[in-house]
């Protein structure tokens, strides 16, 4: 059993805004997202995480929190059989995140 088949998916999405160094703020969400969701995130773009958890979005948004600025952004959004992927995204095959969201 894959570790994407239990919990909801969710997309999330983080943005840096005005601080100099973005590059050493993006690595600490992504520490955090290792961290939190080490077996079931995957960091397919820039600022953007694929997770698989029964936690909700309050309870995401609560253990990302610690490494936001106020400046910055995030979006916690669930992903349902009504979204579409489209693009080459670095994924070891035979992985097709189609597949597991099918299989929720």
């Amino acid at each position: 059993m894959s570790n994407f088949t239990l919990g909801r998916t969710y997309l999330v999405r983080y943005a840096v805004h005005t601080r100099k160094n973005k590059s050493e703020a993006c690595q600490r969400m992504n520490d955090k997202m290792d961290e939190c969701y080490s077996k079931i995130n995957w960091h397919c773009l820039d600022g953007t995480w694929v997770i698989k958890t029964m936690d909700s979005i309050p309870v995401i948004y609560d253990k990302l929190k610690d490494v936001l600025h106020p400046s910055d952004a995030i979006i916690i959004e669930e992903i349902n059989n009504n979204n579409v992927f489209h693009g080459k995204f670095d994924v070891p095959e035979p992985y097709s995140l189609k597949d597991e969201i099918n299989r929720s």
